[in-house]
C-alpha cells in the first residue's frame, strides 16, 4: 500500500513537471509562428520553423543556414528591402533616441547589438569622432584596409544612409539572425531533452505502478 501510494505520488509529479516545462516550448513556437518579426526575416519568404531548424547548418545550398543567409545579403535586390525594413523598425532612430544624452565615453561602453554595431556606427577601424550615435566626424587619415576603407567612404551621416550599405551592416544582420536562432535552438533541444526524460521517467514509473498492483 505504501509502495503504490509512493509510486502515484511520484508519477503525479513526473506528469505536474512535464506540462510546466512543456508551457515555455508552446510559447516559443507561438512567438515562432505568430509574433511580429523585427529581423526583417519574411523577407527572405521561408517558414520561420525552417531558420530555426536550419540555421545551426553551414552551406551555402541549404535555405536559412548562416551561409545561406550571407549569400542572400549580397543579392543587392534583396539587401535593399531589408535596409529598407531595418529602416522601418527605427533600430537606428531608436538607438540615437536612447544614446542623446551619452558621452563619447559614455556611449563606447554602452553595449550595441549586432545591427545597431554594424548598420548604425561607423566601424571601429575608421577611427571617427563621436559627436552622437547616428553623426561621426570622419578622420583625415586614409585606412589602408581596403574593406575597412570601403566601409567608411560608404558612412554618411545622413539617418537615412548611416552605414547601411556597408558589409558591417550586412554582417551584423546575418551575426543577429545566427545569435537569436541558434540561442532558441539551444533552448528548445535541452527542453525536448528534458521532457523526454521526465516522460521516460513517467512511462517507467507508471509500468512500476502497474507491476505494483
Amino acid at each position: 500500500m505504501f509502495k503504490d501510494l509512493k509510486v502515484k505520488h511520484v508519477t503525479g509529479i513526473l506528469s505536474l513537471v512535464s506540462f510546466v516545462f512543456s508551457l515555455p516550448i508552446l510559447a516559443s513556437v507561438t512567438w515562432l509562428l505568430y509574433m511580429k518579426s523585427y529581423d526583417c526575416e519574411w523577407l527572405f519568404k521561408l517558414p520561420r520553423l525552417q531558420i530555426g531548424i536550419s540555421v545551426g547548418l553551414e552551406s551555402r545550398r541549404v535555405p536559412a543556414t548562416p551561409l545561406w543567409f550571407k549569400m542572400k545579403v549580397d543579392d543587392d535586390g534583396l539587401w535593399n528591402n531589408l535596409k529598407g525594413c531595418i529602416y522601418d523598425v527605427h533600430v537606428c532612430q531608436d538607438l540615437a533616441a536612447s544614446s542623446m544624452p551619452l558621452k563619447p565615453s559614455d556611449f563606447n561602453k554602452k553595449k550595441l547589438s549586432y545591427v545597431e554595431s554594424g548598420c548604425c556606427t561607423p566601424p571601429e577601424e575608421c577611427h571617427m569622432r563621436y559627436v552622437n550615435a547616428t553623426f561621426w566626424e570622419k578622420d583625415d587619415t586614409p585606412e589602408t584596409d581596403p574593406s575597412v576603407n570601403a566601409d567608411c567612404n560608404a558612412w554618411k551621416n545622413d539617418r537615412d544612409v548611416l552605414c547601411y550599405d556597408c558589409q558591417s551592416c550586412k554582417q551584423g544582420y546575418v551575426k543577429a539572425l545566427k545569435s537569436k536562432w541558434s540561442k532558441l535552438g539551444v533552448f528548445l533541444v535541452s527542453m525536448a531533452v528534458f521532457l523526454i526524460a521526465c516522460h521516460m521517467a513517467l512511462f517507467l514509473a507508471t509500468m512500476w505502478e502497474i507491476h505494483c498492483t
